[in-house]
């Protein structure tokens, strides 16, 4: 079986999704006896950030930036180049990996006949306030075969509509030697941390003047932020304001990103939504307790106040309740021990058997179509 996998980049620094379809291809190719092909929009001479298994076949398309706004004749270009890929390579199903691959894909393979998996890696709020995306999301449902989700809750998220064929397939967290960070303070340098793309959703804005309210009283502690994104020069520029340079760091992408974990204290995840919180899951794993806002679907999943971690109430003045919960977990080490205590692997996103749940879901597609 010719299966084909689409995401719009595999350049941009530390994305989850992109390390999500890395390993995963990587996974298929070494366990299955299908033909894996990766393709991107990515120029011939860009290098990915992650490493992909040798026998994945990788396509580089090279129509327009994928670091901007797509105008609409890439978009037709790209239609096109897929159809023609898709042909070419004798694809028995294809599958993209978020919104701008999966919806450019079910119009590339209109007439066709290749059934389409659309992979969605956020929730219902992304799509919330945009009209046109909400629309295609809604025809992307339809004229796909398949579309999954990466969480019950991200399920939970989307209208009823959406809901009738989408499936659950989890995002693999790699569990292999994990070691657990130390609770201990240090002299300085104890550190918060919090991992994600430098993006409007993720809300590292909150998190910079959260911190910045307590700082005084936390003299020996210090924020790394761990990610890339365009929103760099804005975060930075904020750090600056709140005179908190040397004191709250913007570290770029980290390709070993277990050794920040083993470092840090804990972890902040401040963001607006996620369809499930991968890099919460990682932390949990390394005995990192949590905090997160009470409205963040994907990751109350994971997080059980007082329990793991500590849920920021969303509704009642965020930034000073965040500020508020970092400060008492800071300054409050038997509570931080003993939270850590209770931080344990999330079950089910073993690689194998995400690879299997794939490959399965992979085979019932291909059975109804021959039936």
């Amino acid at each position: 079986m010719n299966i084909l996998f689409l995401i719009k980049t595999l350049t941009i620094n530390g994305g989850g999704a992109e390390r999500v379809i890395a390993s995963i291809t990587s996974s298929l190719s070494k366990r299955s006896n299908y033909n894996i092909f990766l393709a991107t929009f990515d120029k011939q001479d860009d290098q990915f950030f992650y490493k992909i298994h040798d026998e994945v076949k990788i396509i580089k398309l090279g129509i327009g930036s994928v670091r901007e706004k797509t105008k609409i004749t890439e978009s037709l270009k790209r239609i096109s180049k897929l159809r023609k890929l898709s042909r070419a390579i004798n694809a028995d199903l294809v599958v993209g990996f978020n919104s701008s691959s999966y919806m450019l894909l079910w119009l590339s393979m209109i007439g066709m006949r290749i059934p389409v998996i659309s992979s969605e890696h956020s929730s219902f709020k992304y799509f919330r306030d945009n009209i046109f995306q909400r629309l295609f999301l809604k025809f992307s449902s339809l004229f796909s075969t398949e579309f999954t989700v990466i969480s019950e809750s991200s399920l939970r998220s989307f209208p009823a509509i959406t809901r009738k064929n989408m499936t659950v397939i989890c995002n693999p967290i790699e569990l292999k030697g994990i070691e657990r960070a130390d609770m201990r303070l240090k002299d300085s340098g104890n550190i918060i941390l919090s991992v994600g793309r430098l993006e409007p959703e993720k809300n590292h804005l909150e998190l910079i003047e959260a911190f910045s309210m307590v700082s005084e009283r936390l003299r020996n502690w210090n924020v790394r932020i761990v990610g890339e994104g365009k929103m760099r020069d804005e975060l930075q520029e904020r750090i600056i304001c709140y005179k908190m340079t040397g004191r709250i760091l913007l570290t770029g992408s980290k390709r070993d990103i277990s050794k920040e974990y083993l470092k840090s204290k804990f972890m902040v995840i401040p963001s607006k939504y996620e369809g499930f919180g991968l890099v919460v899951a990682e932390a949990l794993s390394h005995g990192l307790p949590v905090i997160a806002f009470s409205d963040c679907e994907g990751v109350m999943d994971l997080i059980s106040n007082e329990n793991n971690g500590i849920v920021v109430d969303a509704s009642v003045n965020r930034i000073k309740s965040l500020s508020e919960a970092i400060f008492r977990l800071a300054k409050d080490g038997p509570l931080r021990q003993n939270l850590a205590n209770k931080c344990v692997p999330t079950n089910g996103h073993n690689l194998d058997e995400i690879t299997d749940a794939w490959i399965q879901l992979f085979n019932s597609i291909q059975k109804n179509k021959n039936d």
